[in-house]
């Protein structure tokens, strides 16, 4: 049938409809995002192969933050007299953070350790995210840490120190022989993960 009437005046109708249709659709929720990604690692030490330029860098710290989980990524440290931690050194500002995951590798997980952070990076201006304490002797364990102080804080560098080191399933005596060797690492993380829920906004 054809327009009868105005029809660059329908025409406008529709297409403001349309217009407004699309616009109303914009309106995001808020959405989580791994703050860590594309950010600075740091640590204490790393295990280092030096007669191998190959092997001396597979548990080097970028490694933690990488976004792989698996087996051939991760960051390894830590003998029994050493005092370990893994950091991220963030190249702008933080968002406000509202969970720490750590993907531990293997048995190489710490059985208790603190997580502060610091807009300096000067070992005395941390503050505390929170301390944590589990006794698990699960392989490749998962901790997701919340924080119980400084929840509002935005920072530059994010710290784990790790105060001791889990036990090991002694019922896997392979896997088990190897974590409890001095000669090797103590710690080790898969991945580190700082997240934050966005800010958007609808429209």
């Amino acid at each position: 049938m054809p327009l009868r009437g105005n029809t660059a005046t329908i025409i406008f109708v529709l297409i403001s409809e349309v217009i407004f249709q699309v616009y109303a659709i914009v309106s995001l929720p808020n959405l989580e995002f791994n703050a860590a990604t594309g950010q600075k690692a740091y640590a204490s030490s790393y295990f280092q192969f030096d007669l191998n330029p190959v092997l001396d860098t597979k548990y080097i710290p970028g490694n933690g933050i990488d976004g792989l989980v698996a087996q051939t990524s991760w960051w390894s440290s830590g003998e029994p007299d050493e005092s370990v931690f893994f950091q991220v050194n963030f190249t702008a500002e933080s968002p406000v953070i509202s969970k720490v995951i750590i993907r531990w590798h293997g048995f190489l997980a710490a059985k208790s350790y603190t997580i502060s952070t610091s807009y300096t990076g000067y070992d005395r201006t941390f503050l505390l995210f929170n301390s944590y304490q589990n006794d698990s002797t699960a392989w490749d364990r998962v901790d997701v840490i919340t924080p119980t102080s400084n929840s509002t804080a935005r920072f530059y560098f994010l710290r784990v120190d790790m105060e001791s080191p889990a036990s090991c399933d002694p019922t896997n005596v392979v896997k088990c022989s190897r974590h409890l060797d001095t000669q090797g690492p103590i710690y080790g993380i898969r991945e580190l993960e700082v997240w934050s829920a966005s800010q958007l906004s609808g429209l």
